[in-house]
């Protein structure tokens, strides 16, 4: 049995002789697959893991102190209503989710740790000059570039996540989104004690400084061989033989076109003219003359030219995406999430405030949904991933969890009964968030995975704008926010049931990776 292993082995050693390219398919399968296990491994993407959690803290943390500052901010700008008001803060998620739409594409020409670091340069600058502002609109415009720029080092981040991690990809996703949850712990009585102290000015500026953390993240996205923005990069690179052969085929390419165009003009003669017009006619006045063959020639050319960009705009964004009836559903799923849950996070602490509720009570109230957010996002990817339950069939209990946490608050007085339901959103927040990522990445092949997610951010940023008008609208015509949260309770119950279609769809339609 030995003698045989090693007949194989000269065979093998005889065949790469004879046959060089051979021997540099087996060298790039295994460069290929040393890059797949020092990716599939983890390494660096720890750390990308732990910064992304802290620029998603941050985020989420922003946001939930613009609620605490909301009342301070109607009584200031006196002229503005509060679904104006709302809309405006609304912005801030807004254009992050926005910016899905040209980070991919910045990533492929300037690098994923140049537009990160960019990203957290201007949402710092955002957040500060708003301390400055005079109007709303003024307002308006700061949040929207400190959104813009927070949007950035997102995309690309998730993007090396699931290089990184793909056995153990839930898990990875869940911390990261776990941040969203500690930033509503840490920042609802945060921003209430530095409202209390520096004013809405005073606020904005330090959280403006904190944001500068994000510069960091950027930082961190070092570029390896499969964790650049662009996959291509992560293929083998060409070997000096590889150019040779090409240059070959080339040449003789070329000598055989020679060769065609030199046996068509022999004939060329005998072509008759199709037309005799004024405008075929050469400066001499004789006929002009096309033969078949420059016809074709000119129709191939514009054909190239066709093909070319067609071939230009699929390298940045694939059409073919859009020929997976899953991924509708999905956008589908999280732009009704998104809406719900940006409404709550907005306007749940005015909401308690409405019912007589002192600020620090209510958001030590929205503190607690923000400490069972945390478990939640934690802890979910191992219910995933250790096969315990589906993605799908879990997404479909929290949603429903989302859904009684939002109808019953109609019918809550008590600060006891209030707790309980902003615990019950806390955990149905945080597995339906990260899960919208999970979704995305088993309805969608590895190649599209990165534009599906620009997409997606792109869709989302629609449901924050009108989650922050539509509530803030609902409040100004009926005078209580109970219609507002009985709306984001049934937006959830749908998302419910466009997940059973989903699964049902999923069983007969499976992606290439899969």
């Amino acid at each position: 049995m030995a003698s045989l292993n090693i007949d194989d082995d000269k065979l093998d050693h005889d065949l790469n002789e004879d046959d060089p390219a051979g021997a540099d398919e087996n060298a790039m399968k295994e460069e290929t697959n040393l890059i797949d296990k020092e990716i599939r491994e983890g390494g660096w993407g720890w750390v990308i893991v732990f910064w992304a959690f802290f620029t998603k803290l941050l985020f989420s943390g922003t946001i939930k102190a613009f609620g605490v500052l909301m009342p301070n901010l109607v009584i200031h700008f006196g002229g503005t209503s509060i679904s104006k008001l709302g809309l405006i803060l609304a912005l801030f998620g807004t254009f992050s989710d926005i910016t899905g739409f040209t980070s991919a594409p910045l990533c492929k020409v300037f690098g994923a740790r140049s537009v990160a670091v960019v990203g957290g340069i201007l949402c710092s600058s955002g957040v500060i000059l708003a301390s400055f502002v005079t109007s709303s609109t003024q307002l308006a415009v700061c949040l929207a570039v400190a959104g813009f720029g927070f949007g950035f080092p997102l995309v690309p981040s998730l993007e090396l996540i699931r290089l990184f991690f793909t056995k153990r990809f839930a898990i990875a996703n869940g911390l990261i989104y776990s941040g969203t949850g500690i930033g509503v712990v840490v920042f609802a009585p945060l921003g209430q004690v530095l409202l209390d102290t520096y004013g809405w000015r005073g606020t904005f500026m330090v959280l403006g400084a904190l944001c500068l953390h994000v510069v960091v993240h950027g930082a961190v996205l070092r570029p390896l061989p499969s964790s650049h923005c662009n996959e291509d990069e992560a293929k083998p690179k060409k070997t000096e033989k590889d150019a040779v052969s090409e240059q070959k085929d080339r040449n003789i390419t070329h000598l055989t076109n020679l060769k065609k165009n030199k046996t068509c003009n022999l004939h060329e003669d005998r072509i008759p003219l199709l037309s005799t017009s004024t405008h075929d006619l050469n400066l001499n006045g004789s006929p002009l003359s096309l033969s078949p063959l420059q016809r074709t020639s000119a129709e191939d050319d514009d054909e190239a030219i066709r093909s070319r960009c067609w071939n230009t705009c699929g390298h940045h964004f694939p059409f073919k995406l859009f020929r997976n009836p899953l991924l509708y559903l999905v956008l589908i799923i999280q732009f009704f999430a998104r809406f719900a849950i940006v409404g709550w996070l907005l306007f749940f602490i005015p909401y308690l405030q409405s019912k007589g509720m002192t600020p620090l009570v209510a958001a030590s109230i929205a503190s607690v949904s923000g400490i069972f957010s945390t478990i939640a996002r934690a802890t979910h990817g191992l219910i995933i991933d250790f096969g315990f339950l589906t993605s799908e069939k879990l997404y479909l209990m929290a949603t429903w969890a989302l859904a009684l946490s939002l109808m019953l608050c109609p019918v809550l007085d008590s600060h006891a009964q209030n707790m309980a339901a902003a615990a019950l959103n806390g955990v149905g927040n945080g597995i339906v968030m990260p899960l919208g990522t999970v979704l995305l990445k088993q309805s969608t092949d590895r190649d599209v995975f990165r534009s599906s997610l620009s997409l997606s951010y792109g869709i989302n940023s629609l449901a924050r704008l009108l989650g922050g008008y539509t509530i803030g609208r609902l409040y100004m015509i009926y005078g209580t926010f109970d219609v507002g949260f009985l709306l984001m309770g049934s937006f959830h119950v749908f998302t419910g049931f466009v997940i059973i279609i989903y699964m049902n769809i999923k069983q007969r339609y499976t992606p290439l990776d899969s």
